[in-house]
């Protein structure tokens, strides 16, 4: 046998069994076939059904009574309340006239007697002269006389009450500062203004804690207009100590306006002389 032949054995040999094998393998994989049981059926006759259905025989039993339909009750309809009955109107009461009392019908006086002209004046007659105009009688004069005591007693007690308010505004002190003088204004409104006007600077005024002499005082210039506008702050007389001078200068530069003048001030301008007094305002604290 050559060499092919033999090639040719082996692999028709290889060949079969790998048919072989894939014949084993498949029937392995295959689907078992289910076995169906059998089972005998028996035969039973209709008579003997009925008769153990029917409890024995006879006739069937009756079927039950029906229920009787009861119809629902009738719903009753809504009662709406009737309407209230307005009130009947009343026409209005008629208004009682009061009969006016008859007039008091006094008796007639008596008649006074005519007096009697005199002959010369029956006769008189217009005359074309001038006529002088009759004196002022005693009680005439007595009534300008009032009437000129009274506006003179009014001027003098304006006059009083403005050297006592014009006193109040050379002598208001509002902490440490003095109002030395005030140019114009017065009357209570000036007055209030005035202490507004030191309660702002002295509210501002912060005098240095190392300064020894308490008697030193600073006095400054303020001159506003009549809207709050401060129209010059400034220092016209130093009290030689530089760092109290310069408290002074920061508390005027701290207020940039004021409030305008009370209503009723004909006034422009007010030009108040403020006094700076360390010893009162270090005593007030």
């Amino acid at each position: 046998m050559d060499r092919t032949a033999k090639k040719c054995l082996i692999t028709s040999a290889a060949l079969h069994g790998l048919l072989l094998l894939a014949l084993l393998a498949g029937s392995a994989f295959a689907p078992k076939t289910e076995v169906r049981e059998v089972r005998p059926i028996a035969m039973v006759r209709g008579d003997i059904v009925d008769s153990v259905l029917n409890g024995g025989g006879g006739s069937p039993p009756p079927a039950p009574a029906p229920i009787p339909y009861t119809p629902p009750a009738p719903t009753p309809p809504a009662v709406t309340p009737p309407p209230p009955t307005p009130p009947p109107v009343l026409p209005p009461a008629p208004r009682r006239v009061e009969t006016p009392p008859p007039p008091r019908v006094d008796p007639q006086p008596k008649t006074a007697k005519t007096a009697v002209p005199a002959p010369e004046a029956a006769k008189s007659k217009f005359s074309p002269k001038l006529v002088e105009r009759p004196r002022v009688t005693g009680q005439n004069t007595a009534k300008t006389k009032t009437a000129a005591d009274s506006g003179k007693a009014n001027e003098q007690r304006m006059a009083a009450v403005d050297r006592v308010v014009q006193g109040l505004n050379q002598k208001l002190t509002q902490g440490g500062l003095t109002l030395s003088d005030v140019g114009v204004g017065a009357g209570p409104g000036a007055v209030n203004y005035s202490q507004v006007v030191l309660g702002l600077y002295d509210d501002a005024w912060d005098p240095p804690r190392e300064v020894q002499d308490d008697n030193l005082v600073v006095q400054a210039k303020v001159v506003v207009h009549r809207t709050g506008q401060i129209v010059y702050a400034g220092i016209v007389r130093r009290s030689g100590n530089a760092p109290l001078d310069r408290s002074v200068q920061d508390a005027l530069e701290a207020v940039k306006s004021l409030p305008p003048f009370p209503a009723g001030a004909t006034d422009l301008e007010r030009t108040f002389r403020i006094d700076f007094n360390l010893k009162i305002k270090r005593a007030l604290g």
